[in-house]
């Protein structure tokens, strides 16, 4: 029984990840413009009042181009608002989260995710 539990819940897990995932790289809001077996770049574009539904990222880096204002909210917490600075470098760990532009400006951001390594070379 316990087994069974378990591996409906990791299957659910996969679900959920592979579903935000494809929903949030097949939104306007991102665009692909890098992907190989170690990292994945995306462009991010936030017009005020965009809105990304859940979706996770693995550990990322994300460079601001045009900051703005946008409220944050990991799986399980409250939102969070940051008011991003052009030009900013923020680590990012591995997240479930939902993201909205809370400003009136357009928010542009350069999004680097880290995959895993791979036994296998």
């Amino acid at each position: 029984m316990k087994k069974t539990n378990k591996m409906i819940v990791r299957l659910l897990l996969t679900g959920l990840f592979f579903a935000a995932s494809s929903v949030y790289a097949q939104t306007p809001l991102s665009k692909i413009t890098l992907e190989n077996e170690r990292v994945k770049v995306a462009t991010v574009e936030f017009k005020p009042g965009d809105f990304a539904p859940t979706h996770s990222h693995p550990d990322n880096v994300v460079y601001i181009i045009s900051g703005g204002k946008m409220e944050f909210t990991d799986q399980g917490k409250q939102p969070e608002v940051f008011d991003l600075k052009d030009g900013e470098s923020i680590w990012m760990p591995a997240v479930i989260h939902t993201a909205k532009n809370i400003g009136n400006t357009t928010v542009k951001m350069l999004v680097v995710e880290l995959k895993p390594e791979t036994s296998e070379k």
